[in-house]
């Protein structure tokens, strides 16, 4: 294994890691941080939701559709997607599943989300693999 690959696995250690922390129990378990959208491959400027992370959580809070869900079913899909280099979101698949109704939600607010501002690497727009978590509380 080379150097490069070994500090990617390293690096996406790391990223899954933080996946199994718990949040914890208040009333503000809904909102994301920075630090939980997570560009996979280090670059300059990671791909951003236009207005940043405040605009990205308004945005999922408007459009999260809880009528269908019981209301036992609390937790978080993390969604990995592509912001290619015009911004656009492509290739959504679900990395850790909630439940098929929270799934299906979690995916349907990605297709709805407007165009990212892209990452950058060497002042040039790239394609950039993001992980997503959707938190769903009542």
């Amino acid at each position: 294994m080379n150097k490069l690959n070994f500090k990617l696995f390293i690096f996406l250690l790391f990223c899954i890691s933080g996946f199994s922390q718990k949040p914890a129990n208040s009333l503000h378990e809904k909102i994301l941080t920075e630090k939980e959208v997570i560009c996979v491959v280090p670059i300059e400027k990671k791909p951003e939701f236009i207005g940043g992370i405040n605009s990205l959580n308004a945005f999922i809070e408007r459009n999260i559709n809880y009528s269908k869900f019981k209301l036992s079913e609390n937790g978080i899909v993390y969604v990995e997607f592509i912001i290619d280099n015009n911004g656009n979101i492509k290739d959504e698949k679900i990395k850790r599943s909630l439940s098929k109704l929270a799934d299906e939600e979690a995916l349907r607010i990605i297709k709805i989300m407007p165009k990212w501002n892209p990452g950058y690497e060497n002042g040039i727009a790239v394609k950039s693999k993001v992980y997503l978590p959707i938190k769903f509380n009542k």
